[in-house]
């Protein structure tokens, strides 16, 4: 379950990478 999470927070880092 952690897993996942992880991943969203990955996901969501890349998309806003030109946001700090």
């Amino acid at each position: 379950m952690k897993f996942i999470i992880f991943l969203l927070f990955i996901t969501l880092t890349k998309c806003d990478d030109g946001n700090p």
